[in-house]
């Protein structure tokens, strides 16, 4: 049996049942990760800013989106976002701009605050720096893989 895996682009959320992976790759952008150890679950949103100025339908670029968007997948498949176990990925500045203005750090913030706001735990982050990353969350075990790509 061959097992599925789901690339993830920017604005992407994704849910999907053991055994899988979900993947992506992050410069400034941010990626969440859910994953539930009991039912072998979980998915992934992999936003671009922290917010929009527009109050329209859910857009999974921006965080407050995406999260709201991951955690209605969540409840199709009969589990709260209480039952997850979270990290966050990415927010690299790959851009040589003054830390003040860099995008990655502000998908940081957002993402922290997103999870704090939601009483939940970060059980581990790999963020910030100078590089980007390809995450690859196995949906069998919750095990995040992190491969750091090297800028030409």
């Amino acid at each position: 049996m061959s097992t599925k895996r789901i690339f993830l682009l920017p604005g992407d959320v994704r849910f999907a049942q053991a055994p899988g992976w979900l993947y992506t790759i992050l410069g400034s952008c941010l990626a969440i990760t859910a994953w539930h150890p009991y039912k072998k679950h979980g998915g992934m949103c992999h936003f671009q800013l922290p917010n929009s100025s527009k109050k329209a339908e859910l857009n999974g670029r921006y965080g407050r989106d995406a999260f709201s968007l991951l955690c209605q997948q969540m409840s199709k498949y009969a589990s709260q976002p209480s039952e997850y176990r979270y990290q966050i990925y990415g927010g690299s500045q790959i851009l040589k701009l003054q830390p003040s203005v860099s995008i990655g750090a502000r998908n940081i913030q957002a993402a922290k605050q997103l999870l704090t706001n939601a009483a939940l735990a970060i059980d581990f982050e790999d963020t910030g720096g100078h590089q980007s990353r390809k995450i690859e969350l196995d949906l069998s075990t919750g095990q995040v893989w992190v491969q750091r790509l090297n800028r030409e």
